[in-house]
């Protein structure tokens, strides 16, 4: 009944790695049930948890320095990697699902701690870890996210990102990714991302990476700091963000049943990108050049998946011509770029296929409404009209979808004993 104030009383006082790496272990397997999570924080267990890391990191911030005892002090080389490793693993679900873990462990300083592991530790999985924990911390809480941009989080994710190897260390960029997109939940946040790497290091991920969970958080990485920021927007075009999107269509997104369906949430993350950063009506001719209407057309006009059908008609909704600009262009004797394309056709196989049960949303129908007017019809409805949004004041999709929280999973150590007295003990309940 007491076993969670057990471990972490060995926390406290324990001298030997493998015994700190075990209760810590022990602690983030415990955290997986959400019950244990409450009596974690109640028993002490989060502070337990900070002080353990910031022992790794003598002198990182005044406040944790003095919040250590002399005891603590002296055992500053007790906490080695393995440690920090199953310590950042007991962080990371122990806030997992927990507004108030979060909110507890930031009030205690625990970012900073973490953001050192980040940036100090001299292997991969502590770095991996510590992403995790803080994609944790930061997820969809206002007041997280500002204790990690104080701390600049973000600076130290995007250091961990260009020491990476963007070929090899995949788990790794995955969380540093999600870590990235989660960050960016409002302007304030939007804008502190936007002056770090952040937004160079989305882009090259989508450029360069081929493993689909990296495209993935990658993608939502690049959305979600874009998400209803028409700077950002205007900044991932200039970088190239619109045909790093593309790029991922055209890699994964068609070709044989099995090969999409293995890349459907990298083609699904990356056009949501594409939508958010098309919301913005002067990345329009960016999209052009790259040829991403095409691209897209041809995704929806040969993909079996539901979900990549969906969102690629959402793509290019999100390019379509308006009423004023069509009824304006045909006045003019001009032909649009878009009726050049088979972008009706797409959107019309959307309306039949992925809502042939439901009502289709209004930006699908809008746009396959607006595109088969004829000149008469769209000169009454722009004289009839009355002054709306832009589609570049709107998203076309909830922010919601691009923030993401994991769980840590716990592998087990088989134990290998060679004493009589334990074999005998074990022979007995056996």
């Amino acid at each position: 009944a007491k076993g969670i104030l057990v471990i972490i009383r060995c926390i406290e006082i324990g001298h030997h790695h493998a015994v700190l790496t075990q209760a810590c272990l022990a602690l983030g397997a415990l955290a997986l049930h959400p019950n244990n999570k409450t009596q974690i924080a109640e028993v002490n267990g989060i502070n337990v948890l900070i002080k353990l890391l910031a022992a790794s990191q003598p002198g990182i911030t005044s406040e944790l320095k003095s919040c250590q005892t002399a005891t603590d002090k002296n055992h500053d080389s007790r906490v080695g990697e393995s440690v920090q490793e199953a310590a950042l693993v007991a962080c990371t679900n122990v806030v997992n699902s927990s507004e108030s873990n979060r909110q507890l462990l930031a009030e205690l300083g625990g970012v900073a701690p973490i953001v050192a592991c980040v940036l100090f530790a001299h292997s991969g999985v502590p770095v991996r870890n510590a992403s995790q924990a803080i994609a944790n911390i930061a997820y969809r809480s206002d007041y997280t996210i500002a204790k990690c941009m104080m701390e600049r989080a973000d600076v130290a994710i995007c250091a961990a990102i260009g020491a990476a190897d963007l070929v090899c260390e995949d788990r790794l960029l995955e969380a540093a990714f999600r870590a990235l997109a989660n960050l960016a939940l409002d302007e304030a946040s939007q804008t502190g991302l936007a002056a770090s790497d952040a937004m160079v290091w989305c882009v090259r991920g989508l450029y360069k990476c081929s493993y689909v969970h990296v495209l993935r958080a990658a993608a939502h990485a690049t959305a979600a700091i874009a998400y209803r920021c028409r700077s950002n927007k205007a900044r991932f075009a200039q970088l190239g963000a619109l045909a790093a999107c593309v790029r991922v269509v055209n890699d994964f997104g068609t070709g044989s049943l099995e090969h999409t369906e293995l890349y459907s949430s990298a083609v699904h993350a990356a056009s949501l990108a594409a939508c958010t950063l098309l919301s913005f009506s002067p990345n329009h001719l960016l999209f052009e050049d790259c040829r991403g209407v095409e691209t897209y057309s041809v995704l929806c006009r040969t993909t079996e998946h539901m979900e990549l059908l969906t969102v690629g008609a959402m793509v290019i909704a999100s390019v379509a011509p308006g009423v004023r600009s069509r009824c304006e262009a045909l006045t003019e004797g001009r032909l649009l770029y878009f009726e050049q394309t088979s972008g009706l056709d797409a959107l019309i196989r959307c309306a039949k296929w992925a809502y042939s049960r439901s009502e289709p949303p209004c930006w699908l129908k809008e746009a396959v409404t607006t595109l088969q007017m004829s000149h008469a019809q769209l000169h009454k409805e722009v004289q009839d009209s009355k002054p709306r949004l832009s589609k570049g004041d709107n998203e076309l999709f909830s922010r919601k979808f691009l923030f993401e929280e994991v769980l840590a999973h716990i592998h087990l150590d088989h134990v290998v004993t060679h004493s009589q007295d334990l074999g005998d003990l074990g022979f007995r309940v056996y």
